[in-house]
């Protein structure tokens, strides 16, 4: 930035020259009208493809909008500092609120396609992350930009070191969220989710490739930024109007232009829809499965039952029944649906349908009913769709499971991985059932669930029970379903002075303890290691009776 300071002469105030040519005026209202209707468009894209998330970046727009009429009005003086700061801070702050946009545009595609379990960084942190780092950029750049409109040589110089020390992060912020993005990029071709393997004409990389290129412009225009207020008084990108506007005004115009030609709000709605008409769940912020699949999932042989049947309510009137061979379809939906977005299912079954999952489950769910020591729960809705089920390995001491079940269902029972949707990640099976495996033989016994293990000592009951899972459909959350089946199994337990043991994800952690379970054990189940992309952490919990 080339501001000259003249002395005053003969009594006469400084004066401050902020520019070493006079500012065009055609170039000035050009780029205000660019931007004007650029921004426009923004505003009425985003609201058929409801892209709330767009507002930082129509407010850029805003930005550049008014700060090149600033331009434009300080082509009647060199010397006039209300339109050089006009121009000066709104320019300069444009860029992170277009950022802003562009990082939560990543976010919410990971989350539309169901693969968080992609991502190198947690969604909900990785816009956090992103954002804040940008608001720090944006407040490092309008607090030096603001300080320079004060006219005072020092404080000016002051300023300008504060807003080359914003412009240096920001190039850092970008080059890491770009590693990011190409990463989450590479294991999506690599491990397509179920909605990319029904629909492989969806075209998501254009608007991937649209995000790289948006934050190109960003960087390159940012760059060229940073050695103008590095450079010395006499250079050309300091001396030359031109360069203001081929590398800042054509580049933010130019990530504007590919966000509007290719917004990803299309592709995001798109896939919000399918998940809606119910080919796929939206993952994340949808995942009802606050329980870790077991395994009991994996396989294994069931024994023989005897019989025992019965039917209770909670105080919200949510009618408690036993599973039959019949609702197998309705709680492998519920399974599936529950956990789509968990990192599990696709790593073990990568690129597999949730039709696929589904039958598969209904195989694994006949296991479960065979199990004498297995209880499979349900409940229905008012209007009779199955909404929650839970399975319950509960102590001798409780009686056994009986459920009837026709050949078919014995053939499925006896071995359900043999219906197993390919490819199957054979490694992360085997791995993952290890995993689980010896975190009940610390807490519970392989053979007789009710006996305190000899290496636990610390643990003063004499019976346990395991809640083996616990799903609720994602549209009928916050009904009280699932704290209803909750409530079941913590009655019976503690009337029978029984510990419960569990397996949580970190989403249900935060329900456990408040219904008195304590945190035992971390582990983590790394996929990188077994063929797979990524680790996820669970937590072993148990729950002490109550008098």
């Amino acid at each position: 930035m080339d501001i000259v300071f003249h002395p005053g002469q003969n009594g006469s105030a400084p004066v401050v020259e902020f520019y070493p040519y006079t500012p065009s005026a055609t170039a000035g209202y050009a780029f205000m009208a660019i931007f004007g209707i650029s921004t426009l468009a923004h505003i009425i894209l985003m609201f058929p493809f409801r892209a709330a998330y767009f507002i930082p970046l129509i407010l850029g727009g805003i930005c550049e909008t008014f700060g090149y009429y600033g331009r434009a009005w300080s082509h009647e003086s060199r010397f006039e500092i209300s339109s050089w700061a006009l121009q000066e801070m709104l320019i300069l702050c444009a860029p992170p609120l277009v950022a802003a946009t562009v990082y939560m545009v990543l976010g919410r595609i990971i989350r539309s396609f169901g693969a968080e379990h992609l991502s190198s960084m947690r969604v909900k942190w990785l816009t956090f992350v992103f954002v804040m780092n940008d608001v720090l950029c944006f407040m490092t750049q309008l607090g030096g930009a603001g300080v320079q409109v004060t006219g005072d040589e020092n404080i000016m110089k002051i300023g300008k070191k504060v807003v080359l020390a914003g412009l240096i992060f920001s190039l850092v912020v970008f080059a890491f969220f770009i590693y990011i993005a190409a990463k989450f990029h590479r294991r999506l071709q690599q491990n397509p989710t179920p909605i990319l393997n029904h629909h492989p004409d969806l075209p998501w990389q254009r608007y991937m490739w649209a995000i790289y290129v948006s934050c190109v412009a960003l960087m390159v225009r940012n760059l060229v930024r940073t050695i103008q207020f590095g450079a010395g008084q006499k250079t050309d990108v300091n001396t030359k109007e031109v360069y203001i506007y081929v590398f800042d005004a054509f580049l933010m115009f130019f990530a504007m232009l590919v966000l509007i030609i290719y917004h990803p709000g299309r592709l995001i709605k798109r896939a919000r829809r399918l998940a809606k008409d119910g080919m796929f769940e939206e993952s994340g912020e949808r995942n009802s499965a606050h329980m870790l699949l077991s395994e009991c999932e994996m396989g294994q042989r069931p024994t023989k039952y005897n019989a025992m049947r019965f039917m209770t309510q909670t105080k919200k009137m949510h009618v408690i029944r036993y599973a039959t061979e019949a609702d197998g379809p309705a709680f492998a939906k519920v399974n599936v649906q529950s956990f789509q977005g968990r990192l599990l299912l696709h790593q073990i079954f990568p690129g597999s349908s949730q039709t696929l999952l589904q039958e598969y489950k209904i195989h694994v769910g006949m296991k479960h009913l065979a199990n004498p020591s297995m209880h499979v729960l349900k409940i229905h809705s008012d209007d009779g769709e199955l909404v929650t089920y839970s399975r319950w390995q509960l102590p001798a001491s409780f009686g056994q499971s009986q459920v009837p079940l026709s050949d078919q269902g014995v053939l499925s029972a006896k071995d359900p991985v043999a219906f197993a949707p390919q490819p199957m990640n054979n490694k992360a099976f085997d791995a993952f059932k290890q995993i689980l495996e010896e975190g009940r033989k610390r807490y519970t016994t392989e053979d007789d669930i009710g006996t305190v293990p000899r290496s636990t000592p610390h643990l003063q009951f004499a019976d346990s029970a395991v809640l083996d899972l616990l799903a609720t459909l994602p549209d009928y959350q916050g009904q009280g379903y699932g704290t209803a089946m909750l409530k079941w199994g913590i009655e019976k337990a503690d009337a029978a002075k029984s510990r419960i043991y569990l397996e949580a994800t970190p989403e249900g952690v935060p329900v456990y303890l408040k219904y008195g379970w304590r945190h035992l054990e971390e582990v983590t189940m790394r996929y990188d290691d077994h063929g797979g992309v990524g680790e996820e952490s669970f937590y072993l919990m148990i729950r002490d009776p109550i008098s």
